[in-house]
């Protein structure tokens, strides 16, 4: 995360060293599977510098600003790891936007949980948010609306997690692309009613 940090601050430099034009304080930050279970890790510890982020298929990870759970779910030990207190005003000021296909998952979450967290955070998560990806899906938007993080959550109809970007197989994902397009375009949330 330092190393994805210190880029970012690079980039802003040259970019207006090159072009000679102020870049924005805050980015847009998507990602999708892993990539996504990184973003929203990544805005977690640096929620300043963050004006949207757009995750997809990482749903069962979603991280809740909770003292009961450890980081990368919680914030517990947040303070240990970052050396910093959690800047819970900076993260209510992201706008998150997160999809998931309907089929990602099917059943109870009886395997090996350590492969994108930490095995007793995800212990700690599936008994505060349930055992099931969709259960913690939909658990975790609303306890994070609760907190008052300005999040929303679409499940695809019909689509998994291999093929939700494939027209062909997953016609809803026309319907999910206009929205994403209309949330970095326009800053509109996603619509989990479309």
């Amino acid at each position: 995360h330092e190393k994805v940090k210190e880029c970012i601050d690079d980039a802003r430099t040259q970019i207006e060293k090159i072009t000679g034009k102020k870049v924005q304080d805050k980015i847009f930050l998507s990602g999708y599977s892993a990539s996504g279970v990184f973003a929203q890790r990544f805005a977690l510890a640096y929620p300043e510098i963050i004006n949207r982020a757009l995750i997809g298929g990482a749903a069962g990870t979603i991280p809740v600003p909770t003292r009961k759970i450890k980081y990368p779910i919680g914030i517990q030990d947040y303070e240990n790891l970052f050396g910093k207190e959690f800047d819970s005003e900076a993260y209510k000021q992201i706008q998150f936007a997160y999809y998931v296909g309907e089929f990602e998952a099917r059943k109870a979450g009886n395997f090996d949980i350590s492969v994108s967290t930490p095995k007793e955070v995800g212990i700690e998560q599936r008994k505060l948010l349930g055992q099931t990806l969709n259960e913690r899906y939909k658990n975790a938007i609303e306890a994070n609306k609760r907190y008052g993080i300005d999040i929303e959550g679409v499940v695809v109809s019909g689509s998994s997690h291999r093929y939700i970007h494939n027209e062909k197989i997953t016609p809803a994902f026309t319907c999910l692309k206009k929205q994403i397009i209309d949330f970095y375009h326009k800053n509109r949330q996603l619509d989990p009613n479309a």
